[in-house]
């Protein structure tokens, strides 16, 4: 169960009156209030590997200052990018990937003092949270950063969106971890 793997973590449940990005809105801002230096935010339908928290603490050492996603899939968008993106990074032996927007919303790191000037930023955004959190990161011109491979698979369940089918298998590259993350990051594609 997340839950317990999670360590008893806030959970920002919704009965399916808040909405996508207002839920994930809530849990961000739950977090940023806690003391921490990063908040880690993972929907329901992950599936992370064993101890998440210490590898996403890894990952984090690694990389403080930026947002860290943990996952990389096969869906959507821009998939020749990313493979050829994963190609590079298996060849130099890098454990990074990057891209000027956060292309998926599945479990993410942000630092908390991004959090505060995201959440007004992205206010009146109508885009769904990974496409409004990444819109953010390419306003300030700063790069995200993925795992490679994934600390997190995605369930392909249906989507919680109302009236967004699902054309595309949704799920990681590949799942696991790495001893420590080094390596210059392979681009996957730049927005800006």
């Amino acid at each position: 169960d997340l839950d317990d793997q999670l360590g008893g973590a806030y959970i920002a449940l919704d009965d399916g009156s808040a909405g996508e990005w207002n839920n994930h809105a809530r849990a961000l801002s739950w977090g940023a209030q806690q003391g921490t230096t990063h908040v880690l935010c993972i929907e329901d339908d992950a599936l992370p590997v064993p101890d998440l928290l210490h590898e996403a603490d890894k990952a984090v050492e690694a990389w403080p200052d930026g947002c860290i996603s943990l996952y990389v899939g096969t869906g959507r968008p821009r998939q020749h990018a990313v493979l050829n993106a994963i190609r590079q990074a298996d060849a130099i032996g890098s454990t990074w990937l990057e891209c000027d927007s956060l292309l998926w919303g599945v479990a993410f790191i942000m630092p908390t003092f991004d959090i505060a000037p995201m959440l007004a930023w992205a206010r009146n955004s109508q885009l769904p949270t990974d496409q409004r959190i990444g819109a953010w990161y390419r306003s300030q011109r700063r790069e995200v950063r993925y795992t490679w491979p994934s600390l997190v698979n995605h369930a392909d369940i249906p989507s919680v969106i109302p009236g967004r089918p699902r054309p595309e298998q949704r799920v990681a590259h590949a799942v696991g971890t790495v001893h420590e993350y080094t390596g210059v990051p392979q681009l996957i594609v730049r927005y800006h």
